[in-house]
């Protein structure tokens, strides 16, 4: 063999053996690579076993309720998926909380046309379409499920209707099974008169087997709205936390029959 041929393949192997990128462990930096890479089969296992270990350490405490608040969500996460021009000045926060049903349980909703049930405070209307995949698919052989929902939304007194992406896939770690959804509005919109808007929202949803026919769950939420009484960081902040606690609530309910 040549020497010229000998660095080729050198360079080949290296090239071959060269370490994938590891996932981190700090939940503000885990929750933008679970949004990054959430299309990756190989990068998600590991961020979903430090996630869950991260959950697992914290959920009890007060501030899993309060919301553990993030940094804005970079440009380079947010581009992986088509979202509005606005700039991006979004508030973030991080819930989480137990769940007396377990994965299966969780997966029999996702597929459901009429979601007002999982927050009817929050939702007059959040009609869901698959765009990719079936339920059963999901639950039974666990391919990806794709979705779009017609939403409007209300809340402190602001009404704006948007279309939201939102799409599952189940992810199998060392250390943990989890049901992973990432969700995102690809365009900006504006209740009637325009003042009132949401520009960015995006989020990562991540329900963790938790022994037997339970879960723990959480939610990493992103947004940015324009309204016409302007709202300051703390009350925005403060609302996130309560809408994704809200959720956790109502779905529980839902699950138990207690709601329809």
């Amino acid at each position: 063999m040549t020497r010229q041929m000998s660095l080729v393949v050198a360079l080949g192997a290296a090239a071959c053996a060269r370490k994938r990128e590891d996932a981190p462990t700090e939940m503000n930096e885990l929750v933008l690579f679970l949004f990054q890479n959430w299309e990756d089969d190989e990068l998600l296992p590991e961020a979903v076993d430090n996630m869950g270990d991260w959950v697992a350490r914290n959920i009890d405490l007060d501030d899993a309720e309060r919301g553990f608040q993030l940094e804005s969500i970079p440009d380079e996460v947010a581009d992986v998926v088509d979202h509005p021009d606005a700039p991006n000045e979004t508030i973030g926060v991080v819930g989480m909380d137990h769940s007396a049903f377990g994965l299966a349980d969780h997966a029999t909703h996702v597929d459901l046309p009429n979601q007002i049930w999982s927050n009817p405070k929050l939702y007059e209307q959040y009609d869901r379409t698959l765009t990719e995949g079936s339920g059963d698919a999901f639950r039974v052989r666990r391919e990806v499920l794709r979705t779009s929902s017609e939403v409007i939304t209300s809340t402190l007194g602001v009404t704006i209707p948007y279309v939201l992406v939102k799409d599952y896939r189940w992810v199998t770690g060392e250390d943990h099974e989890a049901i992973v959804a990432r969700a995102w509005i690809p365009e900006a919109s504006c209740g009637d008169g325009g003042s009132n808007c949401v520009e960015h929202t995006y989020s990562v949803d991540l329900w963790f087997a938790d022994g037997a026919g339970a879960s723990q769950r959480a939610t990493a939420s992103w947004s940015q709205l324009v309204t016409s009484i302007p709202l300051g960081e703390d009350t925005q902040v403060a609302t996130l936390a309560s809408g994704i606690q809200n959720v956790f609530a109502y779905t529980d309910s839902f699950l138990a029959g207690e709601t329809e």
